[in-house]
């Protein structure tokens, strides 16, 4: 993997039937440069920690790119719409809810964090400030 530091932030696009979307985009809360993902809501149902299986969903369709994240911020698209889906099925399990907006950082390299503090600080507040708005969302 080329970035060994990431901050990838996750919001919640909308539902469309059993599916339901999400925007991803790393090292900024800038969602103009977001790529989106959809998936099949049953996908909660598989072993989600097991890449192989996020792969088989893949390639079977249940999860989509619907847009790429911009190029200027990455040309690995394929790795963060995966991890997309695997934060947000994690974050169903623990809290048996799907998530309004998450983020995750890589820890490959904590010295960056420090690097890069700012924008973990904006992402903690927005959380905060959204955290009525999730549980208020009815997404089962």
């Amino acid at each position: 993997m080329k970035e060994e530091w990431f901050f990838l932030f996750i919001s919640y696009f909308g539902e469309e039937g059993n599916s339901i979307r999400y925007r991803y985009v790393i090292n900024c809360l800038d969602l103009e440069l977001a790529g989106i993902v959809e998936f099949d809501k049953s996908l909660k149902k598989i072993d989600y920690k097991d890449s192989k299986e996020l792969i088989k969903q893949l390639n079977e369709k249940r999860i989509r790119e619907i847009k790429a994240m911009d190029k200027g911020v990455t040309k690995n698209n394929e790795l963060y719409v995966m991890l997309t889906v695997y934060y947000v099925l994690n974050y169903y399990h623990m809290l048996y809810r799907f998530p309004y907006e998450t983020g995750y950082i890589n820890p490959l390299n904590s010295d960056e964090y420090f690097k890069h503090k700012d924008l973990i600080d904006q992402s903690m507040d927005r959380f905060r400030k959204n955290r009525e708005i999730e549980k208020n969302l009815k997404i089962k």
